[in-house]
């Protein structure tokens, strides 16, 4: 009896210990993709905002201060005039280049109808642009750039 109760103990020792291992840090974007975007030439393409398009809304992390190590992402959005968002067209560009990493950050993220949010985003040192875009069902397309700016590492 004794060497069937070992096994077990290993697994749930074993799972405990996985669960509580804190979250490992993801390159939302890569060193070789930000040195390429910041030789890119500045693009001065704004767009005007769609009238009726869903709010976009950065919760965190705080843009005003350079950020240090991982950052937890938390955005949150909201259709306007009846409409509801449509998941399908949520995407997240990067910098001058609008390199897509849509598939990156939702693959660590919980992406849902009122907002995503993503634990342990890394980017390398320096100043970064994502464009983040969402639209409803009246197809009325939504745009939020943020800009951040990532500190040496101590």
């Amino acid at each position: 009896m004794r060497a069937l109760l070992t096994p077990r103990l290993l697994c749930v020792a074993l799972a405990a210990t996985l669960l509580a291992a804190p979250a490992f840090a993801f390159d939302l974007v890569s060193k070789s993709e930000a040195m390429s975007d910041a030789a890119a030439p500045e693009v001065f393409a704004k767009g005007l905002p769609v009238l009726g398009a869903p709010n976009i809304d950065l919760v965190s992390p705080d843009v005003k201060k350079p950020l240090t190590g991982a950052v937890n992402i938390v955005v949150r959005w909201a259709a306007t005039d009846g409409a509801t968002i449509d998941l399908s067209t949520f995407k997240v560009l990067y910098g001058r280049l609008r390199i897509d990493v849509t598939q990156r950050l939702a693959g660590h993220a919980k992406v849902t109808a009122t907002g995503l949010e993503a634990q342990n985003a890394s980017l390398p040192e320096g100043s970064h642009r994502l464009m983040i875009q969402i639209a409803d069902n009246q197809k009325r397309l939504a745009q939020h750039e943020v800009l951040l700016e990532v500190a040496a590492k101590p």
